[in-house]
């Protein structure tokens, strides 16, 4: 039996191993994984068998893993909670003296808020007006620091790193720089578990790019959740975790069959429908997680990422420039960069009819729609990968 993308396969039944652990804690789950492990030596000559005990190896794990996290959090003794605590206690003093440089700078108000809060992710800041404008105009994914905000400083570190030496033999001293600008920038945000995501992502990308090799993306998402889950197994409960990564596999499902069918219809104006097109995609894979988590939905949202996200990308941009040379031109500039930005999400605010509130999903139609989702992804990424988008009229059969 051949299986394409294992890793990417074997990550819900670690996922479902959580949860299993979570209800059924049990020291037993540990030996049975390293007994399933071992037998994969025995039999990985036979039929099926590898596979099968892999299934049961990763879904053994993921129930052990859960149930020393639930007794170290019962008797208080959890490393992991002890060292992310000092670790976002120093990053909060960073973050401090960072605001006070720029403050110095001239940023003051709201603007520094906001500044902060797209660069650092310190959000405290931020008055009540302004993050629920964000929350509902359905952009708050901006806030919350994610894959686009270390995407937006990794094109900066890959220009200053990688560009420069190319595929030169020189190439592999710019790797620890590289990979400590990353880590330490996730560090000093505090280590969100989507910024975390982003980091390891981002990570194996560079190293695949100084290999000269492909590195298939859904591999570094599996590799990105098996991390952080093994780390900390109750960030599966966490709503940042849960949106993050699921916007992610869709788009990283759906962004190629979607580009491709806007090149078959001949559409114009190809970046601006591409950055529509990725916030259709993780739009609609947030639907149902925020339908249930926050009971509200805002339509539009997909049309007003695509303006905020090079304007968020400026702020950003030049939160590091005015870091670096605090200059009062550089304030001047990024303050209207920000009131630019707060402008467009307080006009669209206004906009009747673009939210939903009072949504109210029961779990197991959140489950049954991500499993519709799931099949017909899986149907459209067939179909892309066979190439059956060249073949019929429209891309469809």
């Amino acid at each position: 039996m051949r299986i394409s993308l294992p890793l990417v396969w074997l990550v819900p039944f670690f996922i479902f191993g959580l949860l299993i652990g979570r209800q059924l804690p049990s020291v037993v789950y540990l030996w049975l994984a390293a007994v399933a492990l071992l037998a994969q030596g025995f039999v990985w000559r036979r039929r099926h068998w590898p596979e099968v005990l892999a299934v049961a190896f990763w879904l053994l794990l993921g129930a052990a893993r859960m149930t020393y996290a639930v007794q170290e959090v019962g008797t208080g003794r959890s490393t992991t909670d002890k060292a992310l605590s000092a670790m976002r206690t120093h990053a909060h003093r960073a973050q401090a003296q960072l605001m006070l440089r720029m403050e110095r700078a001239g940023l003051d108000g709201e603007t520094l808020a906001l500044t902060s809060a797209l660069l650092l992710g310190r959000r405290s800041q931020l008055s009540y007006e302004t993050r629920h404008a964000f929350f509902e105009t359905g952009t708050g994914h901006l806030l919350a620091l994610s894959g686009l905000h270390l995407g937006i400083v990794y094109g900066v570190l890959h220009l200053l790193f990688l560009s420069f030496v190319g595929h030169t033999r020189w190439r592999w001293h710019a790797l620890p720089p590289l990979l400590l600008c990353i880590w330490g920038y996730t560090m000093l945000a505090g280590a969100p578990n989507s910024l975390v995501r982003a980091a390891i992502m981002c990570s194996m990308l560079a190293v695949g790019t100084l290999l000269e090799r492909h590195v298939v993306s859904l591999h570094s998402l599996a590799v990105a959740a098996l991390v952080v889950l093994m780390v900390s197994p109750r960030a599966l409960y966490d709503v940042g975790f849960q949106l993050s990564f699921v916007c992610v596999f869709f788009i990283l499902m759906l962004y190629m069959p979607i580009h491709e069918i806007f090149c078959l219809w001949k559409v114009r104006g190809g970046r601006l429908l591409s950055m529509l097109g990725v916030a259709l995609v993780a739009q609609l894979g947030a639907m149902p997680l925020i339908a249930y988590h926050f009971h509200t939905f805002a339509l539009l949202a997909p049309l007003l990422s695509p303006v905020l996200i090079p304007l968020t990308a400026l702020v950003i941009y030049g939160g590091l420039l005015l870091l670096l040379l605090p200059w009062h031109v550089l304030a001047v500039t990024l303050t209207c960069v920000v009131r630019a930005e707060l402008w467009i999400v307080g006009q669209w605010l206004r906009v009747p009819g673009a939210t939903l509130h009072d949504i109210y999903v029961p779990t197991w139609a959140v489950v049954l729609t991500y499993v519709l989702l799931l099949c017909a992804t899986l149907r459209l990424h067939v179909k892309f990968r066979a190439g059956d988008f060249r073949n019929t009229p429209g891309g469809f059969e």
